[in-house]
This record gives C-alpha cells, structure tokens and sequence, in this order.
C-alpha cells in the first residue's frame, strides 16, 4: 500500500485499452472505462460532474463504469473520489 500523500500515476495505453498502476497491476478496460478514465486523467484534481463526464467521454453510465475501474485499479481506487451530489474527483494522490 502506498503512503499518504504519495502521488500515484498511473498509465494507459491506448494501444489495447489496459491501466498500469504503480506497483506493476495491469488491468484490461472496456472503451467506455477507458474513456471515462482518460477524461479523468485530463482533469486530474477538478471536480467533474457526472454531467460533463457524460459529454466529454459519451458514456451514459457514469456510475456504472466508475464503479467498475475501481474494482479493476485495486487499491489505485482511493484516487477516484465521489463528490456528493456533483461527480467525481481523481485525486491527485492518496
């Protein structure tokens, strides 16, 4: 487990649709995890509303899909933060 602050980075490739975390787990996305992903990835540290998600990625199924990359990021998850009422925040570290 990563210490608090530690900044997590994370990578994608684009190229087959996975995620690396930091410590070397490697999980296969589906287009619209990835999108969704990527988008937060942009906006790393701005609280996005589900709203705007859903118009920058062209996922309907915020909720579904974030609920799903956090299953898939492991303990990587800590760094997508539901913001009550509003949307979602990737942390910038745990």
């Amino acid at each position: 487990m990563w210490r608090n602050g530690a900044v997590i980075e994370l990578k994608l490739s684009p190229e087959n649709h996975t995620v690396t975390t930091p410590d070397g787990a490697r999980a296969r996305l589906t287009p619209a995890e990835f999108r969704v992903l990527a988008y937060l990835l942009a906006n790393r540290g701005r609280v996005l509303t589900v709203e705007e998600i859903t118009t920058a990625t062209g996922v309907r199924c915020i909720r579904s899909a974030v609920s799903k990359l956090r299953y898939k990021l492991g303990p990587a998850r800590l760094l997508i933060h539901g913001v009550y009422g509003i949307g979602y925040l990737l942390r910038e570290h745990v």
